[in-house]
């Protein structure tokens, strides 16, 4: 009988101890922790950077205002109501951490402008700029130095013509007065400038109003009257890119 009651004290003190295990693995006691929880996020987000640059100055009239913030943002509240330039209407794009402001039209030549974020923008959490973020840049001049495409110094020139082909190359022609009035050009390279001028003509008898006109290549005709003595009659003479490499070549194409 003895051993039957020691027995069944054994199984019970067992049993409760199994219990309290199972208790505490539940984080029973006010002991536990949740270890799959997390803070929520209340840290605001901050802009990281920025284009242009703020007080940059040339800047192009077609450029696009671009911001980078330090989180991702909730792309709704990126819109033109709270990502603005001054005086200046356009679109605004947010994908995540970055977005864009879009000019609709082009900047004005030498004006300061101004970018604006305001506290509008929020995180993907919700959380809002702490205050309004606020940059301004200048624009560039329109118009640059003059300069001189030709430089010779024999006689007058007058009645200039240009033309521009697809990659921004440009050729000019002119009357050149001197003993007699010839046709003259220039041609201009971007991003290296105007090289030497000289004559796509060698009469020797008055030549006027040359007119010219350039493909998307850059290859020309230049067509003008010129007196023979008797009678005007049209001249042209043709510059083909990649080939002739100069304009002035002494040969008339053509008399009509």
């Amino acid at each position: 009988m003895r051993n039957r009651i020691w027995t069944a004290g054994i199984v019970l003190a067992l049993f409760a101890g199994v219990m309290m295990l199972g208790y505490a693995g539940c984080g029973g006691g006010g002991g536990g922790s949740d270890s799959g929880s997390s803070a929520p996020d209340t840290t605001p987000p901050t802009v990281s950077s920025k284009g242009p640059a703020a007080n940059a100055t040339g800047i192009a009239f077609n450029t696009v205002i671009t911001v980078t913030f330090s989180e991702a943002m909730s792309a709704t509240t990126v819109t033109t109501g709270t990502f603005t330039l001054s005086g200046v209407a356009g679109t605004v794009i947010c994908v995540g951490a970055a977005a864009t402001f879009t000019p609709s039209a082009a900047l004005a030549d030498l004006t300061v402008y101004t970018a604006t974020i305001t506290t509008g923008v929020t995180d993907s959490a919700g959380n809002a700029l702490a205050v309004d973020y606020t940059w301004s840049f200048t624009t560039g001049q329109a118009w640059r130095t003059p300069v001189l495409v030709e430089t010779d110094n024999a006689g007058d020139a007058g009645g200039p013509q240009i033309a521009v082909d697809a990659n921004g190359n440009a050729l000019a022609v002119w009357r050149r007065d001197g003993t007699t009035a010839n046709i003259w050009a220039n041609r201009y390279v971007s991003g290296t400038g105007w090289a030497t001028a000289g004559p796509i003509e060698t009469g020797t008898v008055y030549a006027n109003s040359p007119q010219i006109a350039v493909d998307a290549s850059g290859n020309a005709f230049v067509v003008w009257e010129q007196s023979d003595g008797t009678r005007y009659n049209i001249w042209s003479n043709r510059y083909v890119e990649h080939v002739q490499k100069h304009f002035y070549r002494t040969a008339l194409s053509g008399k009509q």
